[in-house]
């Protein structure tokens, strides 16, 4: 997690961090091998999606710029406590995390800041 204490700043904490269900990718699931690395951070000031292993890309959105969030699971993957995670910005602006573990933490981790 260096990579996340040099994009933070001095007063921002970290207060939920999401990851891949890579068991999956290994038993050959889903086809997860381009989401491995993958993290997606709540802050108190902002939500950051970090993707790649080698080539890393950052993005993030201000949690007051966010509109609506939307949380999923399918029966199937309920049973592996996988799902997908939509946030939907102001201006248009769409984020899907999909195949992230604990969706539903993330959900409530995010009502809980927002």
């Amino acid at each position: 997690m260096r990579y996340l204490r040099k994009i933070l700043e001095e007063d921002e904490e970290v207060i939920y961090v999401a990851r891949h269900y890579l068991l999956a990718a290994f038993l050959g699931f889903f086809d997860d091998y381009k989401y491995v690395g993958s993290r997606y951070v709540i802050t108190g000031k902002r939500i950051i999606i970090k993707r790649g292993v080698i080539f890393k890309d950052f993005e993030s959105i201000a949690l007051k710029r966010v509109e609506r969030v939307v949380s999923r699971q399918k029966w199937y993957r309920w049973l592996f406590d996988i799902g997908e995670i939509e946030i939907f910005g102001i201006g248009g602006s769409h984020f899907c995390f999909q195949r992230i573990r604990k969706p539903l933490a993330f959900y409530k981790s995010f009502e809980r800041v927002s």
